[in-house]
C-alpha cells in the first residue's frame, strides 16, 4: 500500500512539473527611451551645457512602473494602447544618491500602441510649466547682475568673460591666487515673492575653487539682513548643471525678501594634495524659479 501511494506521488509530481514549466510566459512589450530634451522659453540661454536629467519616472495607465535611466528597456506588460506617462528625474541638489522629480518640467504623455514581445523607440521633450516664474534669471550675455563686491578686495570680483566651451558664450567668471584668496558679491536689488510653496535654484558651473551660495534674509517685522548657507560647490572641473531645491531652506527662513550671494575661495589643497596658488571657477544660466 505503501508503495502504491509513493507512486501516485510521483506520478502526480511528474505531471505538474511539466504543465508548470513547459507554459509559454508572456514577453512584455518594451519601450525605450533613446533621448531627452528640455526646451527653454528663454533663447538667450546657452544650451550646449546640458540638462542633466539621466533618469524618468514611467507611469502606465496611471500606475508607476519604477525609475529607469534614459535607454534602458522599460517593460509594458499590456498589450494594446495604453496610456504613458513619464516624468523627469534630477539629483536632488547635486547628490548623485537622490533623485526627485523637477518641480517646474512638465511630465510628457501620450498613447502608445505596443503588442507583446514589441520594442519601441521614443525621444522625449520636456518644456517648463507655464505658470513658472523665473524671479532671478542670469546669463551673463547682457551684463552681470552680481556687481556688488562686498569683500575686502573690489578688484576681486566676478567679471564676465568669453568662454571657448561654447562658441560666443560669455560667463561668469572668479579668479583667485594667494594674494587674494576670497571674493564674495551680490545683487543690488532684494528679491521678493519668492513663495514658500515650491521653489529652485539652477545654474552651470565649472570650478577650480570652493563657492558658496548664500542669501540675506530680510524676516517679517525686521529691519536687520540675516546670512543663511544655502549650497557648497566643491571644485568640478567640467561643467556641470546644478538643480538646487529651495523650498524647505525659504519655509524654514521666514524670509519676506531676499539678497543672493556668491562667494569663491582657493582650496587649501588641490585633489593631489599640494598647495594651490591660483583657480578660477565660472558660472552660467543662474536662475530661481518659483510659481
Amino acid at each position: 500500500m505503501w508503495r502504491l501511494l509513493c507512486a501516485s506521488v510521483f506520478v502526480v509530481l511528474i505531471f505538474n512539473s511539466c504543465s508548470l514549466f513547459d507554459q509559454e510566459e508572456t514577453i512584455p512589450g518594451i519601450l525605450i527611451i533613446s533621448s531627452v530634451e528640455v526646451i527653454e522659453d528663454n533663447p538667450n540661454f546657452e544650451t550646449c551645457f546640458g540638462h542633466k536629467i539621466r533618469n524618468i519616472e514611467v507611469y502606465v495607465n496611471g500606475i508607476t512602473q519604477g525609475i529607469y535611466p534614459i535607454n534602458a528597456p522599460i517593460p509594458i506588460f499590456e498589450d494594446g494602447l495604453v496610456d504613458i506617462e513619464i516624468f523627469p528625474l534630477v539629483y536632488a541638489s547635486g547628490s548623485s544618491q537622490n533623485l526627485e522629480p523637477h518641480l517646474f518640467l512638465q511630465k510628457e504623455s501620450f498613447s502608445l500602441d505596443i503588442n507583446f514581445g514589441e520594442v519601441v523607440e521614443r525621444d522625449i521633450v520636456f518644456e517648463y510649466q507655464p505658470n513658472t516664474v523665473f524671479r532671478l534669471t542670469e546669463f551673463f550675455g547682457l551684463g552681470n547682475q552680481f556687481n556688488i563686491d562686498i569683500d575686502d578686495d573690489e578688484e576681486n570680483t566676478l567679471t564676465v568673460v568669453m568662454d571657448d566651451y561654447c562658441q560666443d558664450n560669455q560667463v561668469g567668471q572668479f579668479v583667485l591666487d594667494t594674494a587674494t584668496n576670497l571674493a564674495i558679491v551680490t545683487t543690488p536689488s532684494l528679491l521678493e515673492n519668492l513663495t514658500s510653496d515650491q521653489a529652485y535654484l539652477e545654474l552651470d558651473y565649472y570650478s577650480e575653487l570652493d563657492m558658496t551660495i548664500s542669501f540675506a534674509i530680510l524676516q517679517q517685522n525686521s529691519t536687520n539682513l540675516e546670512i543663511q548657507d544655502l549650497y557648497y560647490i566643491k571644485p568640478k572641473l567640467e561643467w556641470n548643471k546644478l538643480y538646487i531645491n529651495m523650498t524647505d531652506f525659504i519655509r524654514q527662513s521666514n524670509g519676506i525678501k531676499f539678497q543672493m550671494y556668491l562667494s569663491a575661495s582657493l582650496p587649501l589643497a588641490g585633489e593631489d594634495g599640494n598647495t594651490v596658488y591660483l583657480g578660477k571657477a565660472y558660472l552660467d544660466n543662474i536662475r530661481i524659479l518659483t510659481y
